[in-house]
């Protein structure tokens, strides 16, 4: 049986609860304060079959202006609206706020009904009939039927109950496949059996006994009951109206904005990228980095509107935002919003969302930014996966993530990344990819950095992977890998080890840093073992002191010098001679002390601890106590 909710709409006192009660019944108004203040404050509920056997879920909204924002938690998802406006009074400011959020939250069926008949004449009645018709006018409601009625009298139920029976055949009936999703409204506890949640099932299907994820917290829980209109049952489906009750879940873990959700399905995240229309009613454009409350779902969060492409938007226009909320949201691509600003309380506009997961935009790249969303927006099929990849950016994307975000399967990405040359896989699999775009983009900053490098440290051999990485900054791990082995392989880049160069850099001293290097040189031969440590071997030998530690590297390298630890260096030469005496006296005498090193070499501690501690390092000696044995290999 076809399952629809029906909502209401419209100003304050204008008889939205009493049209309900008419139809199903049910006073909708259950609080204490409802009832003494005579005005909706919370959401109400209500079932009702019709003659043809369809059922239907009455949610009965407020109309004052102060809940708005409850209103919009109300209709978000609704499939069809009766706009009540009452007929001693006409349209009113909360009947164009409420049309105007119906219309941005894409409801596309509805009627207007006409309250309060028995309250006015006919010339009165016929007056508030032209003020609807101007009203709808190139609105969804313009072709709806207008129903004149009075829940007192009861005076045109049946025509619009009629109508109700005419859109539960008109009405397409969501779909219950695909991964189970249900905004909460409701959050409240029941003695004996916990933590109870109501919502409208947006898609999929829930069974007791099934495990959910509550977003954006991210932890899961077991449905132990179910409850559709009221009545136990086993599993509940896209467009009903259920209860559901958690198992072990304390009532403070949700809240109304919170979502259920089949595991794994869907992302929670303070980034959202989003189109957007800014009403003509509005006073003022909207301008970069307003302050706003971002509504979807029956969630509300504060924000800031962050422009991509331009600096305001106005009234009547439209463009692209990107989202920075204080709180993460759980919206997925396609899904309606409202954006209201956040002082004074005001509708904006709203829209659809784009990329509920999307990277940051820079300022640089808030253009380009807006021209893949245009084209995200308007291109058809799987065109839209080459899409979807340029905005995932520089660090890449797992296919499961990307499924998450842009609402395709993992098995679809994936056959359509590697049919197009557009896309890179980052591993064997084909688990994760990276638009070429922006591959190449890394490969052009890389190469970048090196010439760079080499420009500034001209001898030294090349650049550590971890230090370049870093200095890249903007691409993924896993892309920057795949970077280096697509340079090493077209022979734009060598490694050596850990180190990377230019494939036609080689170190080199020019005529300034050869004299330097002939200087060290002179300096160490003529100091021998006993040479001075790094301080005063640059006073020696003059010149720039960050030159000197380059060009005692480049000479390490090459074999002329070799480091003893960090400020202490001896000629490779005079070192291998000590080598040599130091083995014969190992092979003589079985160990060497301290003492016996001192007595060899000449040198006081300063220069001979140093000394020892390299041969160790070098594992030529092995420490044994206080004395140095030959290390057996």
């Amino acid at each position: 049986m076809k399952r629809l909710v029906v909502g209401t709409a419209g100003h304050i006192d204008h008889g939205k609860t009493a049209l309900v009660k008419a139809l199903t019944g049910i006073d909708t108004d259950r609080l204490a304060e409802e009832k003494a203040r005579g005005i909706t404050i919370e959401l109400g509920f209500a079932p009702m079959t019709l003659k043809g056997g369809q059922r239907l879920a009455f949610v009965d909204v407020p109309g004052h202006e102060r809940f708005v924002r409850t209103m919009v938690a109300g209709a978000y998802g609704i499939d069809v609206v009766l706009l009540v406006v009452a007929a001693d009074e006409g349209v009113m400011p909360q009947t164009r706020e409420h049309g105007d959020i119906l219309r941005l939250l894409g409801v596309r069926h509805g009627a207007v009904v006409l309250t309060k008949i028995d309250l006015v004449y006919d010339e009165l009645l016929a007056l508030a009939e032209a003020d609807v018709e101007a009203f709808v006018e190139g609105t969804f409601l313009e072709s709806a039927p207008v129903v004149a009625c009075s829940a007192h009298t009861g005076q045109g139920l049946d025509r619009l109950l009629d109508v109700l029976e005419h859109f539960a055949g008109l009405v397409e009936e969501r779909s219950s496949d695909g991964p189970f999703r249900m905004y909460v409204d409701r959050v409240f506890s029941l003695r004996g059996f916990g933590t109870v949640v109501t919502g409208t099932i947006s898609s999929g299907h829930a069974a007791v006994g099934d495990t959910v994820e509550v977003l954006p917290a991210g932890f899961q829980a077991r449905i132990r009951g179910l409850q559709v209109h009221g009545e136990e049952q086993k599993r509940a489906f896209a467009g009903q109206r259920s209860a559901v009750n958690l198992q072990g879940v304390d009532r403070s873990r949700l809240w109304r904005g919170c979502q259920l959700a089949t595991p794994g399905t869907f992302v929670s995240s303070s980034l959202v990228d989003v189109s957007y229309e800014h009403l003509p009613g509005n006073s003022a454009p909207l301008a970069h980095r307003s302050r706003i409350r971002f509504l979807t779902g029956t969630a509300e969060i504060d924000g800031v509107a962050h422009l991509l492409g331009r600096q305001q938007i106005e009234p009547g226009a439209r463009g692209f935002l990107q989202l920075r909320l204080d709180k993460p949201a759980t919206p997925k691509a396609g899904d309606r919003y409202v954006l209201r600003l956040e002082t004074p309380v005001v509708t904006l506009g709203g829209g659809r969302v784009i990329d509920p997961m999307p990277v940051k935009h820079r300022r640089k790249g808030r253009r380009e930014a807006a021209g893949l969303l245009e084209r995200l927006a308007s291109v058809p099929g799987t065109e839209q996966a080459s899409i979807w990849l340029e905005l995932a950016g520089p660090g890449g994307v797992s296919l499961e993530d990307l499924a998450r975000r842009s609402g395709w399967t993992v098995e679809t990405l994936r056959q359509t990344f590697e049919a197009s040359p557009a896309a890179v896989p980052l591993d064997p699999r084909h688990k994760a990819f990276v638009s070429k775009r922006w591959l190449d983009e890394c490969k052009r900053a890389t190469v970048a950095e090196l010439e760079a490098l080499h420009a500034k440290h001209p001898l030294k051999p090349g650049v550590a992977r971890g230090e370049l990485f870093g200095r890249i900054r903007f691409c993924g791990q896993s892309v920057f890998t795949r970077v280096m082995e697509a340079l090493v392989a077209e022979g734009r880049v060598r490694q050596a080890g850990a180190m990377f160069a230019l494939a036609d850099f080689e170190p080199a001293l020019d005529a300034a840093e050869a004299d330097i290097a002939a200087r060290l040189k002179a300096v160490l031969a003529k100091a021998g073992l006993a040479a001075p440590f790094s301080g005063e071997l640059k006073e020696k030998v003059g010149g720039d002191p960050a030159r000197i530690d380059d060009i005692l590297d480049y000479l390490a390298r090459q074999g002329d010098v070799t480091k003893i630890k960090e400020g202490y260096w001896v000629l490779a030469r005079e070192l291998e001679a000590l080598r040599d005496r130091l083995e014969a006296h190992l092979e003589a005498e079985g160990e060497l002390t301290p003492a016996a090193f001192k007595a060899m070499t000449g040198l006081t501690r300063k220069w001979a601890i140093p000394l020892l501690e390299y041969f160790d390092r070098v594992q030529l000696t092995l420490r044994v106590g206080d004395v140095r044995v030959r290390r057996t290999r």
